[in-house]
Protein backbone atom coordinates (compact mmCIF):
# COMPACT_ATOMS: atom_id res chain seq x y z
CA UNK A 1 0.00 0.00 0.00
CA UNK A 2 2.97 2.32 0.57
CA UNK A 3 3.71 2.12 -3.16
CA UNK A 4 0.11 3.15 -3.96
CA UNK A 5 0.26 6.09 -1.53
CA UNK A 6 3.48 7.32 -3.12
CA UNK A 7 2.13 7.02 -6.68
CA UNK A 8 -1.11 8.74 -5.69
CA UNK A 9 0.72 11.69 -4.14
CA UNK A 10 2.82 12.20 -7.29
CA UNK A 11 -0.04 13.10 -9.69
CA UNK A 12 -1.78 15.16 -6.98
CA UNK A 13 1.37 17.25 -6.49
CA UNK A 14 1.83 17.62 -10.25
CA UNK A 15 -1.77 18.75 -10.71
CA UNK A 16 -1.45 21.34 -7.93
CA UNK A 17 1.70 22.77 -9.54
CA UNK A 18 0.13 22.87 -13.01
CA UNK A 19 -3.06 24.45 -11.63
CA UNK A 20 -0.99 27.20 -9.95
CA UNK A 21 0.88 27.91 -13.20
CA UNK A 22 -2.15 27.66 -15.48
CA UNK A 23 -3.28 31.32 -15.40
CA UNK A 24 0.14 32.78 -16.16
CA UNK A 25 1.31 30.16 -18.65
CA UNK A 26 1.48 30.68 -22.41
CA UNK A 27 -1.53 29.40 -24.39
CA UNK A 28 0.32 26.32 -25.69
CA UNK A 29 1.46 25.49 -22.16
CA UNK A 30 -2.08 25.98 -20.82
CA UNK A 31 -3.34 23.37 -23.29
CA UNK A 32 -0.57 20.99 -22.24
CA UNK A 33 -1.30 21.52 -18.52
CA UNK A 34 -5.05 20.95 -19.01
CA UNK A 35 -4.35 17.74 -20.93
CA UNK A 36 -1.96 16.50 -18.21
CA UNK A 37 -4.41 17.36 -15.43
CA UNK A 38 -7.20 15.50 -17.23
CA UNK A 39 -4.96 12.45 -17.68
CA UNK A 40 -3.99 12.47 -13.99
CA UNK A 41 -7.62 12.80 -12.90
CA UNK A 42 -8.61 9.85 -15.08
CA UNK A 43 -5.84 7.74 -13.57
CA UNK A 44 -6.87 8.66 -10.02
CA UNK A 45 -10.54 7.95 -10.75
CA UNK A 46 -9.61 4.52 -12.12
CA UNK A 47 -7.39 3.79 -9.11
CA UNK A 48 -9.99 4.68 -6.50
CA UNK A 49 -12.71 2.75 -8.34
CA UNK A 50 -10.50 -0.32 -8.70
CA UNK A 51 -9.55 -0.34 -5.01
CA UNK A 52 -13.24 -0.14 -4.03
CA UNK A 53 -14.16 -3.01 -6.34
CA UNK A 54 -11.31 -5.12 -4.97
CA UNK A 55 -12.46 -4.41 -1.40
CA UNK A 56 -16.00 -5.55 -2.27
CA UNK A 57 -14.69 -8.81 -3.71
CA UNK A 58 -12.47 -9.38 -0.66
CA UNK A 59 -15.44 -8.83 1.64
CA UNK A 60 -17.58 -11.23 -0.43
CA UNK A 61 -20.09 -8.38 -0.75
CA UNK A 62 -20.88 -9.06 -4.40
CA UNK A 63 -23.81 -11.02 -5.81
CA UNK A 64 -23.22 -11.82 -9.46
CA UNK A 65 -26.14 -11.38 -11.87
CA UNK A 66 -25.47 -14.25 -14.27
CA UNK A 67 -26.83 -14.05 -17.81
CA UNK A 68 -25.96 -14.95 -21.39
CA UNK A 69 -23.97 -12.16 -22.98
CA UNK A 70 -21.92 -11.92 -26.17
CA UNK A 71 -18.20 -11.17 -26.15
CA UNK A 72 -18.95 -8.24 -28.47
CA UNK A 73 -21.27 -6.73 -25.84
CA UNK A 74 -18.65 -7.31 -23.14
CA UNK A 75 -16.03 -5.60 -25.30
CA UNK A 76 -18.24 -2.58 -25.96
CA UNK A 77 -18.77 -2.14 -22.22
CA UNK A 78 -15.09 -2.77 -21.46
CA UNK A 79 -13.87 -0.12 -23.91
CA UNK A 80 -15.98 2.77 -22.58
CA UNK A 81 -13.70 3.66 -19.62
CA UNK A 82 -10.64 3.25 -21.88
CA UNK A 83 -11.75 5.63 -24.65
CA UNK A 84 -9.45 8.49 -23.62
CA UNK A 85 -6.43 6.22 -23.05
CA UNK A 86 -6.80 4.57 -26.46
CA UNK A 87 -7.39 7.91 -28.17
CA UNK A 88 -4.28 9.45 -26.64
CA UNK A 89 -2.15 6.55 -27.92
CA UNK A 90 -4.05 6.24 -31.22
CA UNK A 91 -4.71 2.57 -30.51
CA UNK A 92 -7.50 0.40 -31.87
CA UNK A 93 -8.99 -3.00 -30.98
CA UNK A 94 -9.89 -5.87 -33.28
CA UNK A 95 -12.44 -8.51 -32.26
CA UNK A 96 -11.75 -11.63 -34.33
CA UNK A 97 -14.76 -13.75 -33.30
CA UNK A 98 -17.89 -13.62 -31.16
CA UNK A 99 -19.37 -16.01 -28.63
CA UNK A 100 -22.06 -16.12 -25.95
CA UNK A 101 -20.85 -16.51 -22.36
CA UNK A 102 -22.75 -17.10 -19.14
CA UNK A 103 -21.42 -14.47 -16.74
CA UNK A 104 -22.11 -11.24 -14.87
CA UNK A 105 -21.82 -8.67 -17.66
CA UNK A 106 -20.74 -5.75 -15.46
CA UNK A 107 -18.03 -7.63 -13.63
CA UNK A 108 -16.72 -9.64 -16.57
CA UNK A 109 -16.47 -6.47 -18.66
CA UNK A 110 -14.50 -4.98 -15.73
CA UNK A 111 -12.06 -7.89 -15.94
CA UNK A 112 -11.77 -7.38 -19.69
CA UNK A 113 -11.24 -3.63 -19.21
CA UNK A 114 -8.22 -4.33 -17.01
CA UNK A 115 -6.71 -6.79 -19.47
CA UNK A 116 -7.13 -4.32 -22.35
CA UNK A 117 -5.75 -1.48 -20.22
CA UNK A 118 -2.69 -3.60 -19.46
CA UNK A 119 -2.31 -4.39 -23.18
CA UNK A 120 -2.59 -0.69 -24.05
CA UNK A 121 0.05 0.32 -21.52
CA UNK A 122 2.51 -2.23 -22.94
CA UNK A 123 1.84 -1.47 -26.60
CA UNK A 124 3.18 1.44 -28.59
CA UNK A 125 1.25 4.25 -30.21
CA UNK A 126 -0.70 3.49 -33.41
CA UNK A 127 -1.00 -0.22 -32.60
CA UNK A 128 -3.92 -2.65 -32.56
CA UNK A 129 -4.93 -4.81 -29.58
CA UNK A 130 -6.41 -8.13 -30.69
CA UNK A 131 -9.35 -9.74 -28.87
CA UNK A 132 -10.35 -13.27 -29.76
CA UNK A 133 -12.65 -15.92 -28.26
CA UNK A 134 -13.73 -19.51 -28.66
CA UNK A 135 -14.62 -22.68 -26.80
CA UNK A 136 -13.78 -26.35 -26.42
CA UNK A 137 -15.37 -29.19 -24.44
CA UNK A 138 -13.75 -27.94 -21.21
CA UNK A 139 -14.00 -24.15 -21.24
CA UNK A 140 -14.90 -20.96 -23.12
CA UNK A 141 -12.20 -18.36 -23.55
CA UNK A 142 -11.47 -14.72 -24.37
CA UNK A 143 -7.93 -13.63 -25.23
CA UNK A 144 -6.30 -10.20 -25.32
CA UNK A 145 -3.03 -9.85 -27.25
CA UNK A 146 -0.89 -6.72 -27.01
CA UNK A 147 1.84 -5.40 -29.32
CA UNK A 148 4.50 -5.14 -26.66
CA UNK A 149 7.84 -6.86 -26.15
CA UNK A 150 6.45 -9.95 -24.47
CA UNK A 151 6.92 -11.09 -20.87
CA UNK A 152 9.64 -13.17 -19.25
CA UNK A 153 8.28 -16.41 -17.75
CA UNK A 154 9.70 -15.57 -14.33
CA UNK A 155 7.61 -12.38 -14.28
CA UNK A 156 4.22 -14.08 -14.72
CA UNK A 157 3.62 -14.89 -11.03
CA UNK A 158 4.27 -11.27 -10.02
CA UNK A 159 1.78 -9.94 -12.58
CA UNK A 160 -1.12 -11.10 -10.40
CA UNK A 161 0.43 -10.11 -7.06
CA UNK A 162 -1.23 -6.95 -5.77
CA UNK A 163 0.84 -3.75 -5.86
CA UNK A 164 3.86 -5.60 -7.28
CA UNK A 165 2.98 -6.80 -10.75
CA UNK A 166 3.20 -3.63 -12.80
CA UNK A 167 6.37 -3.22 -14.80
CA UNK A 168 5.03 0.04 -16.20
CA UNK A 169 5.82 3.33 -14.47
CA UNK A 170 2.21 4.46 -14.86
CA UNK A 171 0.78 1.24 -13.41
CA UNK A 172 -0.23 0.38 -9.85
CA UNK A 173 -0.16 -3.42 -9.90
CA UNK A 174 -3.87 -3.88 -9.10
CA UNK A 175 -5.66 -4.16 -12.46
CA UNK A 176 -4.55 -7.70 -13.26
CA UNK A 177 -5.14 -9.03 -9.69
CA UNK A 178 -8.66 -7.58 -9.84
CA UNK A 179 -9.28 -9.25 -13.22
CA UNK A 180 -8.07 -12.58 -11.84
CA UNK A 181 -10.27 -12.28 -8.73
CA UNK A 182 -13.34 -11.62 -10.90
CA UNK A 183 -12.61 -14.51 -13.25
CA UNK A 184 -12.01 -16.94 -10.39
CA UNK A 185 -15.36 -15.98 -8.90
CA UNK A 186 -16.78 -17.14 -12.24
CA UNK A 187 -15.12 -20.57 -11.86
CA UNK A 188 -12.35 -19.57 -14.24
CA UNK A 189 -8.70 -18.63 -14.52
CA UNK A 190 -6.35 -16.43 -16.56
CA UNK A 191 -3.47 -17.92 -18.56
CA UNK A 192 -0.54 -15.93 -19.90
CA UNK A 193 1.36 -16.64 -23.12
CA UNK A 194 4.64 -14.76 -22.85
CA UNK A 195 4.80 -14.00 -26.56
CA UNK A 196 7.82 -13.15 -28.65
CA UNK A 197 9.56 -9.96 -29.66
CA UNK A 198 7.19 -7.98 -31.86
CA UNK A 199 4.17 -10.20 -31.24
CA UNK A 200 3.38 -9.28 -27.64
CA UNK A 201 1.88 -11.26 -24.79
CA UNK A 202 -1.56 -12.89 -24.71
CA UNK A 203 -3.79 -13.00 -21.63
CA UNK A 204 -6.59 -15.57 -21.87
CA UNK A 205 -9.67 -15.71 -19.66
CA UNK A 206 -10.87 -19.31 -19.30
CA UNK A 207 -14.38 -19.97 -18.01
CA UNK A 208 -14.80 -23.66 -17.23
CA UNK A 209 -18.04 -25.37 -18.20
Amino acid sequence: MENISHQLKTPVTSMMIMADLLQTAAPDKQEEFIHNIQTSLNRMEWLVGTLLKMAKLDADAITFDMEKVSVRALLEAALKPLAILLEIKNQTTDLRNDLELYCDKRWMSEALTNLIKNASEHSGDHTCITIDCGENPIYQWISVTDMGKGIRKEEIARLFTRFEGSGNTSGYGIGLPLALAIVRRHNGDIDVDCGKEGSGATFTIKLYK
